[in-house]
């Protein structure tokens, strides 16, 4: 191999400069030579002043800024046990459309591979012809590569501290265990930190901002795009304390097992704030997701037995938490949804046998909980529902608003449910949703109620509480009633009407099996005066004697606007 024809070879015997033979690469010793002081141990730094190979073990420093190379590669480390000190100087290249363009064209999230070709271009690449451990990078800013960092075959690699702005793809570790990347920004970038196909591994206290470009997975649709954080093909990853916005997606998971999601904070990406795509036995827990422009805060898709768990997630587009496409098996607990642009919570297309437990859901626009085309067999528990608003364009073109909604599925099991001061429905289920138990659902405080109580009757339309229990089918719930409201302990035949303007369609109900205690065992024996037909809306009596205390319900004071 030809000496570099930088090398200038002098008389001086004592001012020779010789290239540094390390494992077959010749390295210039302008490009890497003994520093002043020690590194990392008992380690001497080895100071690299331009694009080199590193080969052998050690600790090296970027003793300046290495800028606008045209190298496939800047800095190769092909050796274990070396860590690289950038000391804040930035490694950068020539921004190359040619190389940019195709990567952000790419339609298969897998085909984008640091040693495809097509994409050779690091400013700094680790293991790329051997495996390699103990690789420790920091300090760095990293600009206009399509790669900024890229580790491949690594064994306990470590990025930190790093800053990689305006490339391809900003940090990425592939096919490698044990690693981590902490305290690092990816920005501007195509892809801010992707992990694919790596275990035990981990993203910690980063910030990744304003990769908007478009990473599509294969088998879905542009809409289920990444760009912030992208997990692929993983397991026993954990994304902690970290901040992503405004990027394409937020966080991403794609065909990973075994791995946790929590307390990051999330806003103004443009898809989805978490998305979960083929996902399984992942744990999204303790994050402020808010302010996704086009889609839901949290989403889980054909994903299964995964935890959504005491999360705040505000003011999102769409719904707040969204488990569709067959997503099963999943348990969203203990989250606060507050004012987002559809539902609180929304299960969705065929997603069955989820969990859906203690959910406190405040002024989201549709409903709190809505579950919608075969979504069938779900349980939901425990949750409060809370000042429903209606008014979003789906509601208008719908016609109805909802603390709980359910269309086209059946065979839910609603029990111990609280709604209050909801605008539309308390609960309203529609078009064949069929066999779905209720059992402890408590209507508080409908703010259509009247202000006062007609003269001489026995019950109130005001600050009323009731729990009630049924089976539903083409069910509306409210607590509206009107003075025309008779029954044989209250007047003749036992049907309540419809009171409101404009009037709405809807058969009388009779109401049978009525307990002491108010609650109507089951509606669908109705009789003859409430046979059901498709969006039928039942209308149940609240006698005053029957009235609880209100429970308050409030948001919590780690909701911060």
């Amino acid at each position: 191999m030809a000496l570099p024809s930088r090398l200038v070879w002098q008389p001086l015997v004592v001012s020779i400069l010789v290239g540094l033979v390390i494992g077959g690469s010749i390295v210039p010793s302008s490009a890497l030579a003994p520093g002043p002081g020690e590194g990392a141990g008992s380690q001497q730094a080895k100071q690299i002043l331009s694009c080199t190979t590193i080969s052998e073990p050690g600790y090296y420093v970027v003793q300046s800024n290495i800028t606008n190379r045209s190298e496939d590669s800047c800095i190769r480390i092909e050796a274990s046990d070396v860590t690289l000190d950038a000391n804040g100087r930035t490694i950068s290249g020539v921004q190359n459309e040619t190389l940019l363009e195709p990567f952000r064209n790419a339609t298969n999230a897998t085909t984008v591979n640091p040693t495809m070709p097509d994409w050779v271009n690091h400013g700094v690449v680790v293991g790329e012809t051997t495996q390699v451990s103990n690789v420790t990078i920091s300090n760095l800013i990293v600009t206009d590569w399509t790669y900024g960092v890229a580790f491949l075959n690594v064994t306990r690699g470590t990025v930190r501290d790093v800053t990689a702005e305006r490339n391809g793809n900003g940090i990425a570790f592939f096919q490698s265990t044990e690693s981590a990347v902490s305290g690092s920004t990816a920005a501007n970038n195509t892809a801010g930190i992707v992990l694919q196909r790596v275990e035990d591994t981990s993203i910690l206290k980063s910030v990744v901002e304003n990769n908007s470009e478009e990473v599509v997975f294969t088998g879905w649709t542009p809409e289920n795009n990444a760009a912030g954080i992208v997990v692929q093909n993983a397991q026993n990853v954990t994304v902690a304390e970290s901040r992503a916005a405004n990027n394409s997606a937020g966080v991403t998971l794609y065909r990973t097992t075994d791995s946790t999601v929590t307390e990051n904070t999330l806003y103004q990406n443009t898809n989805d704030g978490i998305k979960l795509l083929d996902t399984t036995g992942v744990t999204v827990s303790e994050n402020d997701v808010r302010n996704t422009t086009t889609y839901d805060g949290i989403q889980l898709r054909n994903s299964s037995e995964n935890e959504v768990s005491r999360n705040i997630v505000r003011f999102n587009s769409l719904s707040g938490i969204s488990a569709t496409d067959g997503s099963e098996n999943n348990t969203i607990g203990d989250n606060h949804l507050v004012q987002n642009g559809l539902n609180g919570i929304l299960v969705f297309l065929n997603s069955t046998n989820n969990t859906v437990t203690e959910n406190y859901a405040f002024e989201n626009a549709h409903s709190g909980i809505a579950l919608v085309d075969g979504a069938d067999e779900n349980e939901l528990t425990g949750n409060v529902i809370e000042n429903t608003t209606g008014g979003d364009p789906f509601s208008t073109q719908a016609g109805y608003t909802a603390g709980i909604v359910i269309n086209q599925s059946s065979n839910n099991l609603i029990v111990d449910t609280v709604t209050r001061n909801n605008i539309g429905w308390a609960f309203y289920s529609v078009d064949n949703a069929s066999q779905n138990a209720v059992r402890n659902f408590t209507i508080a405080r409908t703010t259509r109620l009247n202000t006062t109580s007609p003269t001489g009757k026995n019950f109130t339309w005001v600050d009323l509480t009731e729990t009630v229990s049924f089976v539903s089918r083409d069910v509306g719930v409210d607590i509206n009633i009107s003075e025309s409201l008779t029954d044989p302990e209250y007047g003749e035949s036992g049907l309540i009407e419809p009171d409101w303007e404009p009037a709405r369609i809807g058969p009388y109900l009779r109401v049978t099996q009525a307990s002491e205690d108010g609650r109507i065992a089951d509606l669908s024996q109705s009789g003859s005066c409430g046979q059901f037909r498709p969006r039928t809306r039942w209308h149940l009596r609240i006698p005053r004697q029957l009235t609880k205390p209100i429970p308050t319900y409030g948001i919590q004071s780690r909701i911060q606007t």
